[in-house]
């Protein structure tokens, strides 16, 4: 079998690694078995082979070694060009040096610094331990500076970031990342730094401590003009060790390898990458006439299971497996690198190629990693070094919350919030690990999840192979998000490199994530439209032309479940969870703990969705994903408002686009946040807050979050007795009474035909028969085509219903159930479900809410998407109790109402409010389209509203779907205030900021009139501002007195009507004792144990 192409690095160094080897040897590995090391005389270049071809050879050499042992001079003989003070102190090896002044020390460039490809290498330690907070003394390590005033350096930012940057021709470039922190550093620790250069390929990289921190920020690499004569060293904070400078670019595998050494630099060595070689390859190395030969077996101990990474919460011991190239025994240490003697063996081993050790001492601490070391016998200088650390346990109290791409700062603790989270996911711009470190320190129960686009590659990015890119029709690459363009998941390499660079964000923290959240994982590829609202067909096979939809869809699917199934593989034990596609859900299940639940609490809220969907959707993770839940709950703004102010590139210009107006409506518009809260609480999810899928980040807290409701005491359960009520739907049995009233219609007009039957229930079924039907043809697929009924049912708006049923198919396929009109405009009552059959019986139940009071309702199950056969029985459709849910704390309850109707309930004694300023005790809109508002004169019906996701503005809104306009003098608006209770009362009023607004009035008076008295008013002028709530009066207001407030025109123009917003001076929390409940419509409340 032919193998793979390798890509092999040779590099003709003047740097050291221990050889281990046979005595005598100049050929021989390095100490972790990257590379075989060649020892060469000091003239000759070396000739490497593999199973006797010829490798090429890429040769940086090292033109300046600096050991500092006591001297400023190189290896070669090199001085420097002046003689500033230095002091001589305790080095990697032997000795290093650090400046006693400030003045650098100087070295000739020319011969020695390559600035277009290059790089410059050392070791650093800190003179006095690193500042946890405050600003840093800033200091250059290296630099060169031409006289043209181009620059390039290693410095340390007064931040405490160790970066690369040059300025050429006046515009900076850089590699710099924020996780290259030395703030943690200690005194006397020394740390491998590496800058190198290409301009030949564009690109400035920065290592320490061998992994990538920093890599070409601005995306391009231009030489600084090369006329200065001198370059600098030294600092007067650091010691530094062991300098090298290189004339080419360096490849980050010797960066790594650099960190391993345990010898000084030595110059004359050459290294061959040992990646992607297999045990029994022939290397042969040929330099001055001499040829050394290796024979590869492996490194000596390989596949550790489990690999380096996380362990489940609460690991003390666990089993470790290992493979060995030689017949041999193992020993390890835990916590400390000890010799193979001092090593505790495996019990009862013997010497094979297959060992298992029991690994004991394993710190629970989240904020603690646990080394474990391991040699073998036959190789005892090679050390294999493993890490691992345990999950935290999730927090065990509630309520439990989540923040969403927090953008704060995350050294200090702003409001003392970041202590309280229960789940953190930090933003694009990953923390380093001794920020996350300190996180999980600070808050054991604390899940910090690590971001992923997995669909997306960014221009920051390494590059990418260009086939990789999805393409249009037209040969372009698609971009579904700034900065970016999509990948295409239908190649198996794509679902690899994902899946790898999800692990590798993992792997850059240390394991200090606990694992991470797949944004925008949607097995749908859905709208075919970029994110400059461009429309596009897909060419995913790359054949210049359209891809069939449905071949695309499932290719695009599987591609996206093989990311999933991959990173599960890598990272058994990490959590997964993100912004999940609910189409895809069931499939996601055996992947991930859990969903973030995004838009469906508004949509909710909003009458898009039944309150029993979002339910369902979030009870299913707890019933079957995997094992801690971690699913969230997030709550918006109103869509219009979140999705309709402009699509950003940063969270920053997100903030400056949105009206400040409406960021500050949406954080204390209280109902839909109390209504996510509670939704949540009734099962053991996290809840996030946020503005909507444009901007998260928001570092919005609300009283119930500080509730100390403790333990839950059991699931949550219906506040409500349910009663027994009338079956609605007959004969769902079918024992022994025929089929009627049930009626099968199949629209032969497209070819659809179908029959049905009573046959025995069988094994599995309820009684002894159920109601078979047989697809004899699907017809077009749509489902409605067949359709299996029953009409005449009777149904109350804003009653609750249950639906249940028992059903198998002959293979898997899905069925859409729903509830309709069977006559008039055929509109839905509800409820609209698409529900997935097996082949075994399986029990369903449904609630869903009336939308209408009907006689003419049907229950209905479309059948004609798929043609394997469907067995029904036990159907059953009932009134039952509102779903207002109730679940219960060791300190306190949750109350959710998931209904469109206020509900009353009468509660237990015992119970109160909490204590809490923020939220009015009623707070409350009133839209045009109520039946609270009364118009006089002539008005218009108006629309003036700008779509969600457009991307350029100007945006503008109407609230709701309309607003009312009237040019008739004397017209006016009157909205009854509906006051609930006795008290004090702002009103608002929303206008929109629409491009006519000029021609409106600039003397619109608004009035609140208590029997016939003008109590409060205000004068307004509506040709400006706009998109916000604007007061317009504040009274004291009696409920008997049925309150109202008045528009009308003081002057010329347009009069503008639309929303107003009506807010208690009392508060929701206010302590006091309840024992009877007003829950408003969707909406939800925390109540506390009287102590």
């Amino acid at each position: 079998m032919k193998k793979p192409v390798m890509l092999l690095l040779i590099a003709l160094i003047a740097g050291g690694f221990i050889a281990s080897a046979q005595e005598g040897s100049w050929l021989a590995p390095s100490p972790d078995f990257a590379f075989l090391v060649a020892h060469l005389p000091q003239s000759g270049t070396p000739r490497w082979a593999i199973n006797g071809r010829a490798v090429p050879s890429f040769q940086p050499t090292g033109r300046l070694v600096l050991p500092a042992d006591g001297t400023l001079a190189g290896t070669d003989g090199i001085q420097p060009s002046n003689k500033p003070p230095v002091i001589f102190e305790v080095g990697k090896w032997g000795s290093a040096f650090r400046l006693a002044s400030g003045e650098m020390v100087a070295y000739p460039r020319k011969g020695l610094l390559d600035l277009a490809e290059g790089g410059v290498e050392f070791w650093l330690s800190p003179h006095e331990d690193g500042i946890r907070s405050g600003l840093v003394p800033p200091t250059r390590l290296f630099a060169y500076e031409s006289p043209k005033g181009d620059f390039i350096t290693i410095q340390v930012s007064d931040q405490g970031v160790i970066h690369g940057g040059a300025i050429v021709a006046k515009a900076w470039e850089s590699a710099y990342s924020d996780q290259a922190s030395v703030r943690g550093w200690k005194s006397g620790t020394w740390h491998h730094v590496l800058l190198t250069w290409s301009a030949s390929a564009s690109r400035m990289r920065l290592y320490l401590d061998g992994r990538l921190m920093g890599d070409t920020n601005e995306g391009r690499y231009l030489p600084p003009d090369p006329s200065g004569s001198s370059f600098l060293l030294g600092s007067p904070y650091y010691a530094i060790d062991s300098v090298r400078i290189w004339n080419g670019f360096i490849d980050g595998s010797i960066a790594a390898n650099a960190v391993g050494m345990s010898s000084p630099p030595t110059s004359r060595e050459s290294l061959l990458a040992l990646a992607g070689l297999a045990p029994g390859d022939i290397i042969t190395c040929e330099a001055a006439g001499k040829t050394a030969r290796y024979s590869y077996r492996g490194p000596p101990i390989a596949n550790p299971q489990p690999r380096s990474g996380l362990l489940p919460s609460g690991t003390t011991t666990f089993d470790l497996s290992l493979e060995s190239s030689d017949e041999t025994t193992l020993r390890y240490s835990v916590g400390t690198l000890l010799d193979f003697a001092s090593m505790t063996p495996a019990k009862n081993e013997t010497a094979g190629r297959r060992h298992r050790l029991a690994i004991k001492g394993v710190s629970t601490d989240p904020s603690v990693s646990t080394d474990v070391y391991v040699r073998a016998a036959s190789f005892p200088g090679y050390v294999l070094h493993l890490r691992y650390r345990d999950l935290p346990l999730p927090p065990s109290t509630f309520p439990r919350i989540a923040n969403l791409w927090y953008d704060g700062s995350l050294d200090g603790d702003p409001g003392a919030n970041l202590a309280k989270l229960g789940l953190l996911v930090p933003s694009l711009q990953s923390p380093g690990e001794a920020t996350l470190r300190r996180l999980h320190r600070e808050n054991p129960n604390l899940l910090i999840l690590a971001t992923s686009q997995s669909f997306e590659h960014f221009n920051h990015e390494p590059d990418v192979p260009e086939s990789w890119y999805l393409r249009d029709a037209d040969g372009q690459c698609i971009c579904m998000w700034p900065n970016s363009f999509r990948l295409n998941v239908t190649i198996p390499e794509v679902v690899e490199y994902n899946a790898r660079r999800i692990q590798k964000i993992l792997v850059d923290s240390d394991y200090f994530f606990d694992g991470a959240f797949f944004d925008s994982f949607s097995a749908d590829f859905g709208a075919q439209r970029d994110s400059y609202g461009r429309t596009f067909t897909v060419d995913a096979d790359n054949d210049g032309k359209p891809d069939d939809p449905a071949a695309f869809a499932s290719a695009w699917r599987a591609g996206v479940m093989g990311i999933a199934a991959r990173f599960k593989e890598l990272e058994p034990v990490a959590i997964m969870t993100g912004h999940l596609g609910e189409e895809a859900r069931l499939d996601f299940l055996p992947y991930f703990h859990g969903d973030n639940i995004a838009f469906r609490t508004v949509d909710v809220t909003e009458g898009l969705h039944p309150f029993a969907s979002l339910r369902e959707r979030y009870d299913s993770w707890w019933a079957a994903g995997r094992k801690p839940g971690v699913t969230v709950i997030d709550a918006g703004a109103p869509n219009q408002l979140g999705y309709g102010y402009g699509v950003y590139g940063s969270w920053e210009e997100t903030r400056r686009g949105i009206p400040e107006g409406v960021l500050d409506f949406a954080r204390t518009w209280y109902p839909t946040m109390r209504f996510g809260l509670t939704t949540t609480l009734m099962n053991d999810g996290y809840f996030e807050r946020h503005f909507s899928d444009v901007l998260y980040c928001l570092d919005w807290w609300y009283d119930e979050f500080d509730a100390k409701l403790g333990k839950a005491l059991g699931p949550s359960r219906l506040a409500f007795e349910s009663t027994g009520s009338k079956q609605l739907a007959a004969n769902g049995d079918f024992e022994g009474k025929g089929v009627t009233p049930w009626v099968l219609s199949a629209h032969t007009a497209v070819g659809a035909s179908a029959t049905i039957a009573l046959e025995d229930a069988g094994a599995g079924g309820s009684g002894s028969k159920s109601l078979l039907v047989r697809i004899a043809a699907k017809g077009n697929g749509e489902s409605y085509r067949i359709n299996l009924y029953q009409g005449d049912i009777s149904l109350t708006s804003g009653s609750s219903y249950e639906i249940s049923f028992r059903a198998r198919a002959d293979a898997p396929r899905t069925v859409d159930v729903t509830v309709q009109r069977r006559s008039g405009e055929w509109e839905n009552l509800g409820f609209a479900r698409e529900v997935s059959l097996d082949r075994e019986w399986k029990d369903y139940s449904f609630r869903f809410e009336a939308t209408g009071s009907r006689t003419d309702a049907g229950l209905q199950f479309f059948l004609g998407a798929d043609s394997s056969a469907v067995r029904l029985d036990d159907i059953s459709m009932r009134e039952v109790a509102p779903e207002v849910w109730r679940r219960d704390f060791e300190h306190g309850m949750a109350l959710v109402n998931g209904t469109a109707q206020p509900q009353t309930l009468t509660l237990p004694a015992g119970y109160s409010r909490l204590k809490g300023d923020q939220a009015p005790r009623w707070q409350y809109i009133i839209d045009d389209g109520s039946s609270n508002l009364t118009l006089s004169g002539r008005w218009s019906e108006a629309s003036h509203d700008t779509p969600a996701w457009k991307v350029d503005g100007p945006f503008y809104h109407n609230w709701g779907k309309t607003s009312r306009e009237s040019s008739e003098k004397g017209a006016t608006a009157e909205w009854n205030l509906g006051i609930p209770e006795d008290g004090t009362y702002t009103i608002k009023a929303w206008w929109t900021a629409a491009p006519d607004q000029a021609d409106w009035t600039r003397s619109a008076i608004y009035e609140v009139v208590v029997r016939g008295k003008v109590v409060s008013s205000h004068t307004l002028d509506q040709s400006v501002g706009g998109d916000e709530w604007i007061t317009v009066g504040t009274a004291r207001l009696k409920k008997g007195d049925r309150p109202f407030l008045r528009l009308r025109n003081g002057g010329t123009g347009v009069l503008y009507a639309d929303a107003v917003l009506v807010e208690s001076e009392a508060r929701y929390n206010d302590g006091s004792a309840v024992r009877e409940l007003t829950l408003a419509p969707f909406d939800g409340i925390v109540l506390m144990k009287n102590r």
